[in-house]
């Protein structure tokens, strides 16, 4: 199992480097995620976020529409032992802040059971 996550951070952190390369800020549908300094604007507006928060935005939307299982979520958080309740706060606290500048924000959605998708 150890093995295993192992596989899985040096999968993801190269997947980030090589999008980091391609891309250092990207803008689609509102949102703009600029890598190089670790930002995040909806519509325009500046949101805070920590860098475990940043880092799953950055992950959910480079593949829009891509299901993201809790397992590679749970990478992206840099903690030994995550429960999948540990993603779920996570998420709840990403939703809630793009809601508190746009009420009608659903770009978040839940896959039962498997992860969280960035709507496309």
């Amino acid at each position: 199992m150890l093995l295993s996550r192992m596989k899985n951070i040096k999968h993801i952190n190269s997947e980030l480097n090589r999008s980091s390369r391609e891309s250092i800020a990207k803008q689609e549908d509102g949102l703009f995620v600029n890598e190089k300094a670790l930002t995040v604007q909806w519509y325009g507006k500046h949101i805070e976020f920590t860098l475990t928060e940043f880092t799953i935005i950055k992950i959910l939307s480079s593949q829009r529409g891509r299901v993201r299982t809790y397992s590679e979520l749970m990478d992206a958080t840099r903690q030994r032992m995550v429960e999948v309740n540990t993603i779920v706060g996570h998420i709840r606290r990403v939703r809630n802040k793009f809601k508190s500048l746009d009420s009608n924000f659903c770009a978040l959605e839940n896959v039962h059971s498997i992860g969280y998708r960035w709507r496309e």
